[in-house]
């Protein structure tokens, strides 16, 4: 605790304990897990924690951990379907929504060849 509060002197920002977790490593012990997390009386991050719409935690499989992205893309264009857009109005669409879609993931990971040859496939189809 006294650590955080140094932090906030420091910065001049207040944590958030409610809003807070904490990770831990696989080799730690569940006892000093518990006693941690009753210290600082915050909870233990789960493995399919996000924040700010990304994963907080990479799994060895980062197609598996990214692969959101192609359901966001697919859900999105989905919901054109039924309507009735020009191919022109659909090339508007793709680069003002979809593109945008997985620009901030982007700009924090290296995005699997995969996740992006998937994307493009799905819309070249659409």
């Amino acid at each position: 605790m006294e650590i955080l509060a140094r932090f906030e002197r420091a910065s001049g920002q207040k944590v958030n304990l409610a809003k807070s977790s904490v990770f831990f490593s696989t080799n730690t012990r569940a006892d000093v897990r518990q006693h941690l997390c009753n210290t600082l009386q915050i909870e233990e991050a789960s493995e399919d924690c996000m924040y700010l719409g990304l994963p907080d935690m990479m799994k060895r499989s980062k197609v598996a951990t990214l692969g959101f992205l192609k359901d966001k893309v697919r859900r999105r264009t989905k919901s054109w379907d039924g309507k009735l857009i020009n191919q022109g109005g659909k090339e508007v669409l793709v680069k003002s929504v979809i593109q945008s879609l997985p620009t901030y993931a982007m700009s924090v990971f290296l995005l699997p060849l995969e996740i992006t040859k998937d994307v493009e496939r799905w819309l070249a189809f659409h």
